[in-house]
């Protein structure tokens, strides 16, 4: 899994979006809450938004990792994997 699964910046953000809204209706508010800030706050480079939150999926993974559905943990190890090839 790469950055270039996804057609841009912004078409990552828009999978993250929906994958914390997601997290969010399953009552994982705190996940939903770290997520929503990454988005939502003010970055230098996309770069030290991609950092943050590699860490904040894998801070998700380690917590919640046990109780959340498949799905949602598929998608939080895309998202660390996407981060961590803008990278490489």
């Amino acid at each position: 899994m790469d950055a270039h699964e996804f057609e841009s910046n912004e078409d990552f953000y828009e999978f993250i979006r929906a994958m914390s809204a997601h997290l969010e209706d399953l009552g994982f508010n705190e996940a939903y809450g770290e997520l929503s800030i990454l988005l939502n706050g003010a970055w230098t480079t996309s770069s030290e938004l991609f950092g943050e939150l590699g860490l904040a999926c894998n801070k998700i993974l380690e917590r919640d990792g046990k109780r959340l559905p498949p799905c949602l943990a598929t998608d939080l190890k895309r998202c660390k994997a996407v981060c961590k090839s803008a990278f490489s």
